[in-house]
């Protein structure tokens, strides 16, 4: 059987909550990440720079497996 490991946090930060969950397992990752959109950036701009962050986490979760 594959191990799991599931990490969860909540971070109350510059006037938004940013909740996380990574979960791991032999075979894959999966991050879930929800948001309260702040008021100085549209929430379509905070989506895309959340985007941009787990882009980058898939392609170095990818490297470490070529």
């Amino acid at each position: 059987m594959a191990e799991k490991i599931s990490i969860s946090a909540e971070i109350n930060a510059a006037a938004n909550l940013v909740s996380f969950q990574i979960t791991e397992s032999n075979a894959f990752s999966r991050v879930d990440i929800e948001f309260e959109p702040e008021s100085q950036n549209p929430p379509e701009l905070q989506r895309q720079g959340w985007q941009a962050i787990l882009d980058n986490f898939k392609r170095y979760k990818e490297s470490q497996f070529s």
